[in-house]
């Protein structure tokens, strides 16, 4: 919960967003899906061309790729009282980057509701996040915290994946 570097969910540009995303919701997981559906639509220009903005440069810049939705998620989460984190690891994509049925690098946040962290992902949102998401790191939205995954990227294959229901 509280603000950082990256996660300045203090800030009155934040703090207004935030109000704004959720309205007059009152119950925290309609909050955390508003605010994720509020992202996807916020965030204007979808762009590789930023390297990793906080969430107060999202806001003004409103433009970025998967990290800067995730980090100004979380953080307009943070603002109206929702614990929330960083996830970073790979989603499944049809297509990417001129390749067909891959894991691509990807972040989204997650929200601590009704005892138990739920996934939102404001680059697919409402409901964006789905089983082809898998978490390698989780972090409080500096950057330093997933520097360790450079360093097993394209180390390994994922060969199979079981469904368990």
């Amino acid at each position: 919960m509280k603000p950082t570097r990256y996660l300045q969910s203090d800030s009155d540009q934040i703090i207004k967003l935030a109000k704004q995303a959720v309205g007059d919701t009152k119950d925290a997981a309609q909050a955390a899906r508003k605010i994720e559906g509020f992202v996807r639509e916020y965030v204007k220009e979808k762009s590789l061309s930023i390297g990793y903005a906080s969430a107060v440069e999202v806001a003004v810049s409103r433009e970025g790729d998967c990290t800067e939705h995730a980090v100004l998620t979380a953080a307009l989460c943070q603002a109206v009282g929702i614990p929330a984190r960083l996830a970073l690891g790979y989603v499944y994509a049809d297509e990417w980057a001129d390749k067909e049925n891959i894991f691509a690098g990807h972040a989204w946040t997650q929200a601590y509701v009704g005892g138990q962290w739920i996934a939102l992902d404001g680059t697919r949102g409402p409901n964006g996040y789905n089983a082809g998401h898998l978490t390698l790191a989780l972090g409080n939205g500096n950057p330093e915290d997933f520097f360790g995954l450079a360093m097993i990227q394209g180390q390994f294959e994922i060969t199979d994946i079981e469904v368990n229901e």
